[in-house]
């Protein structure tokens, strides 16, 4: 892959259990890691890799095999869906999983030269097929709740999961993750040598998100002129904290409005909870919930929005404040994820210390007034981001693939 070369005899095996790569983005189980998988996947698919991922049947899929793009395969795996993460039930299912696998790996007469866990559960199928295939495994957590307790402390977390991915970051032969600052955690927490743990960023498709046109995508989504829309794109969920940005809508004029874009089709109780909120904040009348949508559709929501605000209190990188700057939309975020190292100066959006709603309706009227959004602002936004694309991640990528392999080999050939 490198130097334009494309490697044409590398076979990878994806690992996804957790969930569906194909799956409603914006709902409970899907983020941007199904978002990750897949143009991961196609950008080695293009460079010559022969990629198949493997994940659990869902339900909205009935193909064993789907063709997702360049010598790039989806391939469903039979699995008892099971919601209860005990370790007699997780083990349960990941041995149904690996055995999947394995059946469809021998009768196809398939070799795989590396395997690639995404999620804690997928590394334990990781660890399996790494004992069984002795090929090495790589594995990106996307979440390690090791240190997303460190955010949120609560008493509940499992013990199991823990125990789980400190295993995974010991047998694994390479952790990747997604920001600086994530390798810098993995670490501290896990006592795990920096020279493990590589960082490969996530990328954003520039083809796809791109600037709308502003006044185009507002009357779509049938604002008027004189009305300000502050956007959130991802799932419902506690550690997001869109509650404090209603919080903070509430504070600015009534010329404000929130869109969500994310959320379960039936709402769960964090929905319902902002509903509530609104009302008792008397901006119901000024919060739209746009639901889960389709990719190809964010484009007009994150053009037509004046602040992309995420008050997240964890994130492992913040794939949609990436996708609104390519679209030339400026980001308020809390400093978390992949943000301290992409609002770094005043153009692009600004770093909330906090999420405290006074503080972030202050930052709102900054950014509104100083940025607005001219054609000359619009591209000198998405211009801030435009080293983040997913052939760069791919580029890294096989590279450490490439590493590991040749180690891999080297080792077989001391042993024969």
């Amino acid at each position: 892959m490198e130097n334009g070369q494309k490697q044409l005899n590398r076979r990878l095996a994806m690992f996804c259990l957790h969930s569906h790569p194909l799956g409603r983005l914006g709902t409970r189980d899907t983020g941007g890691m199904s978002v990750y998988i897949c143009h991961l996947a196609l950008e080695l698919g293009k460079s010559g890799y022969s990629v198949d991922i493997f994940t659990p049947f869902n339900g909205l899929y009935r193909e064993k095999i789907m063709i997702l793009g360049t010598n790039v395969r989806l391939v469903h795996i039979a699995v008892r869906k099971n919601h209860h993460l005990n370790q007699e039930a997780v083990y349960l299912q990941v041995d149904e999983f690996i055995r999947g696998i394995e059946a469809f790996r021998s009768g196809s007469g398939l070799t795989y030269d590396i395997i690639h866990s995404h999620y804690w559960l997928s590394g334990l199928a990781g660890l399996r097929a790494r004992e069984k295939w002795a090929r090495p495994h790589v594995i990106t957590f996307h979440t390690i709740r090791a240190i997303r307790r460190e955010a949120e402390p609560v008493s509940n977390i499992s013990g199991f999961r823990l125990r789980c991915e400190k295993e995974l970051i010991n047998a694994c032969d390479l952790v990747v993750s997604l920001t600086a600052q994530e390798r810098c955690d993995i670490s501290r927490v896990f006592r795990c040598p920096p020279s493990k743990i590589s960082v490969i960023e996530c990328g954003v498709d520039f083809a796809a998100f791109y600037p709308f046109g502003k006044e185009k995508a507002r009357k779509a989504l049938g604002l008027t002129d004189n009305e300000v829309m502050l956007l959130y794109v991802g799932r419902i969920d506690p550690m997001k904290r869109v509650g404090r940005l209603l919080g903070a809508a509430a504070l600015l004029n009534r010329k404000v409005k929130v869109f969500i874009v994310g959320g379960d089709p039936a709402p769960g109780p964090e929905q319902r909870q902002l509903y509530e909120m609104a009302e008792k904040l008397g901006i119901s009348d000024r919060l739209v919930f746009s639901g889960s949508l389709p990719q190809k559709d964010l484009p007009l929501y994150y053009s037509g929005a004046d602040v992309f605000v995420f008050p997240s209190r964890y994130e492992s990188f913040g794939l949609a404040g990436l996708e609104s700057l390519a679209c030339g939309t400026p980001v308020l975020a809390t400093g978390v994820g992949v943000f301290p190292e992409i609002l770094t100066g005043t153009v692009n959006g600004r770093l909330l210390p906090d999420a405290d709603p006074v503080l972030m309706a202050g930052k709102i009227r900054e950014v509104l007034t100083q940025s607005r959004k001219t054609e000359d602002v619009t591209k000198k936004i998405r211009n801030s981001v435009r080293q983040y694309t997913w052939a760069r991640t791919a580029r890294k990528m096989s590279s450490a693939y490439e590493t590991l392999i040749r180690q891999e080999e080297s080792r077989n050939q001391i042993h024969q």
